[in-house]
């Protein structure tokens, strides 16, 4: 007699470089993982954050109400301190479609304050998040499990935090002042909703350094030198990237928190 069917995770991205890590960490989890293939017709939401948190927060929020999956979304990005953390939130959308675009507008901004080079980090926020009865009464009882074992590195959202969002034609709105995506009003009664359940976060520190160089990887990694390495994050194997890049924290995070948790609850 075989057992109930784990529980899906809508892993919302579009971006097929970070589906196979995030793919790879989550592997062997109790969930079975779900994709935005498995759900044609959604549009994406604009991403109105100021920061990466607020992004991730909204995104996750975004594809959990339009899909009632339980739904994990991230926002991730190359801060550059010689560039006031320049592109940031902006890292996908910045200067130009295609990487050589926005590799060729790094060097010639750094030129521009006589640097050919600056310490710089990448860094990923994640959110977990799940739709829930309009009174939100799901995800608060989601709200109240233990931390991960590994204590502050992931951490259940507080209650007093938890936004409710209301149909996607309202997710549209500005940023407030603390970088969140805008304040949605209630849904209308009966209307879906979501809360997030979880967060965590990883950071990975090195330098921008021009030309680009290696072939692995994705992004910006070919300019993005890791100095316990010697190399750049596209000069090496998937596993060692894995093992210590910002997405890789985030997701080993989140492996642990579902991995400790009871299959079905989230």
């Amino acid at each position: 007699m075989t057992g109930p069917a784990p529980p899906r995770l809508l892993v919302a991205t579009t971006n097929r470089g970070k589906l196979t890590e995030i793919r790879d960490i989550l592997g062997g989890t109790p969930t079975a993982l779900a994709t935005l293939d498995d759900h044609p017709g959604i549009g994406e939401p604009e991403e109105t954050g100021a920061t990466f948190a607020a992004n991730a927060r909204l995104k996750a929020l975004y594809y959990a109400e339009a899909t009632g999956e339980l739904t994990v979304a991230e926002d991730s990005g190359l801060e550059i301190d010689a560039l006031d953390g320049e592109p940031g939130v902006r890292s996908a959308r910045f200067n130009g479609e295609s990487y050589a675009e926005k590799f060729a507008a790094i060097r010639r901004m750094l030129a521009e304050r006589g640097a050919d080079r600056s310490t710089a980090r990448f860094v990923c926020a994640l959110a977990l998040a799940r739709p829930t009865s309009p009174d939100g009464s799901a995800g608060r009882e989601l709200l109240a499990r233990p931390r991960s074992p590994d204590g502050a590195a992931g951490r259940p959202t507080n209650p007093a935090r938890v936004r409710t969002v209301p149909r996607r034609g309202h997710l549209a709105r500005p940023p407030s002042s603390d970088g969140a995506a805008g304040r949605p009003t209630d849904p209308p009664a009966g209307a879906g909703a979501a809360a997030v359940l979880w967060e965590a976060a990883g950071v990975v520190e090195g330098r921008v350094q021009l030309p680009p160089r290696g072939e692995g990887g994705f992004g910006y990694d070919p300019i993005f030198h890791y100095p316990p390495y010697g190399r750049t994050l596209a000069e090496v194997s998937p596993e060692e990237k894995a093992a210590v890049s910002h997405r890789g924290q985030a997701f080993r995070r989140l492996r642990r928190h579902l991995t400790a948790g009871e299959a079905g609850r989230w």
